[in-house]
C-alpha cells in the first residue's frame, strides 16, 4: 500500500504586535481536480483542514474547469465565528499523484484557499497522520 508524504508549506506572516515575520508551516496537498471530463493541468495546492467536514474551494475552479457554478446545489457552510459562507455543491474526482476518487465538493465566491475535509477527501484514505511541528512537519496518506 502507497504512502504519500508531504512536508509542510511555511507561509509567512507579519505579527500585528512585534511587527516581525514568521513562518507558519501549514499541510498543504498538490492535486489535481476533474470535473465533467476536463482535468485541470496543474497542480492545485489545497490546505489539508483538519477542521472541515467538506472540500470547500474557490469558485475559479469551477469556472476554470468550464463547469457552471450555479447549477450545484446551493448550501450553507458556517464557519469560525459562524459565518455564513454560501457554496454550490458539485461531483468531482480528485487525483493525488497517482491515487484518484469520486468525491464532491462545494466551490464558493467567497472562499479563498482551497480546503480539503475530512469526509471528502481524507476518508477515501485508509490513514492520514500528521507528524511533527514547525519546519519538520509533515503529513502521510496511506492510499
Amino acid at each position: 500500500m502507497p504512502i504519500l508524504k508531504y512536508e509542510y508549506t511555511p507561509l509567512f506572516r507579519l505579527d500585528p504586535v512585534s511587527k516581525d515575520y514568521f513562518a507558519l508551516f501549514v499541510p498543504f496537498i498538490p492535486i489535481r481536480l476533474s470535473m465533467n471530463y476536463r482535468i485541470s493541468k496543474s497542480l492545485i495546492n489545497c490546505l489539508f483542514d483538519t477542521g472541515a467536514d467538506v472540500n470547500l474551494f474557490p469558485a475559479t475552479m469551477a469556472t476554470f474547469l468550464g463547469v457552471s457554478l450555479k447549477k450545484g446545489k446551493l448550501v450553507e457552510h458556517l464557519g469560525i465565528g459562524n459565518v455564513s459562507v454560501l457554496a454550490y455543491r458539485h461531483r468531482i474526482k480528485i487525483f493525488v499523484d497517482q491515487y484518484r476518487f469520486n468525491t464532491f465538493a462545494d466551490f464558493s465566491e467567497q472562499q479563498g484557499v482551497p480546503l480539503l475535509g475530512r469526509i471528502t477527501f481524507a476518508e477515501h484514505f485508509k490513514r492520514v497522520c500528521l507528524y511533527g511541528k514547525g519546519e519538520d512537519a509533515y503529513i502521510e496518506l496511506e492510499c
